[in-house]
């Protein structure tokens, strides 16, 4: 009966497919019984040693790779291509620069490849960046003092914010004592009102006053905003030129201004001049009045002192 079924199995499946599991375990079973006993078996004798070689051989083989440095994966090449695409101006180094700073190693030449193969131009060739993405871009809030001035010529100080990617501006309040306590509630107020509208914001330009202390900072710090301080003593005062306004040159006159020469003179009756040369200042004094050749040209020589 046994037989009768096996035989049948046998017409059903053309031929059987071991896994690698069903090799192992007849193998070790045909190592434990004698070669009589193998008679009738799925497979051969033969067809057992050929599994136990190539298992032999595929356990002492090492993987192989392919020639070449290994490829790039899908991941990364993502990720260069939406950095590319979100930042128009970045170069493929400054691509190549940020994702170095995230942890992964790459090639500056794999980045340039993989933006050459997506057919996105370099940066100084890709489409322009309209007015309003690069306002989008630098998305942040200024804020500082204007001053006013009453009638009484009593001195307001009027606090403002204004959102640069809108060109609005926010007044906040005004006093004429200005503190560090008063900015903060100003701030508070601010954002309660026209929060909505400063949501994208994502930095608070300020400068160094005394008014902006560190509670006001923690206030746009919890609204996710970076605050970011102006240098020291900026903007810098345009100083005049000390010869602005001076008289001009006469060749004529032998105490005309120039560099290394000063002149004083008090009325019309005196005039002196400090000529200054290698051997040292020169003092000449010439007067109206007659005076002793002795006193009329004095030189000093300080060389040797």
């Amino acid at each position: 009966m046994l037989r009768h079924q096996l035989g049948e199995l046998r017409r059903q499946v053309d031929r059987p497919e071991f896994t690698d599991a069903d090799r192992s375990l007849l193998g070790a079973i045909a190592a434990a019984l004698p070669r009589a006993s193998r008679a009738g078996w799925l497979v051969t004798p033969d067809t057992l040693l050929r599994w136990r070689r190539r298992r032999i051989v595929g356990h002492w083989t090492q993987p192989q790779r392919p020639p070449g440095r290994p490829s790039t994966s899908a991941e990364l090449r993502r990720l260069a291509l939406r950095l590319a695409a979100e930042n128009p101006t970045w170069r493929y180094r400054r691509i190549h620069g940020e994702l170095r700073g995230l942890g992964h190693t790459i090639a500056a030449s794999t980045i340039w490849q993989i933006l050459n193969n997506a057919g996105i131009d370099p940066a100084p060739t890709r489409s322009k960046v309209p007015w309003s993405e690069f306002l989008r871009s630098q998305a942040a809030v200024a804020c500082d003092f204007a001053t006013i001035d009453s009638v009484t010529l009593r001195r307001f100080y009027l606090l403002f914010f204004i959102d640069i990617p809108t060109r609005t501006v926010y007044f906040a309040g005004i006093t004429d004592h200005p503190t560090g306590v008063w900015v903060s509630q100003a701030a508070r107020n601010l954002l309660v009102r026209y929060g909505h509208r400063l949501a994208d914001a994502r930095a608070l330009v300020r400068d160094r006053g005394s008014q902006f202390i560190d509670a006001f900072d923690e206030i746009f710090r919890t609204e996710g905003c970076k605050v970011l301080k102006t240098p020291v003593r900026t903007p810098v005062p345009i100083q005049r030129s000390p010869n602005a306004g001076s008289a001009p040159f006469d060749a004529s006159s032998s105490t005309a201004p120039s560099s290394g020469t000063a002149t004083s003179s008090r009325g019309s009756s005196s005039t002196t001049s400090i000529t200054t040369t290698r051997a040292g200042p020169t003092v000449h004094s010439t007067s109206d009045h007659p005076s002793p050749p002795t006193h009329q040209t004095s030189q000093i020589d300080t060389s040797k002192s």
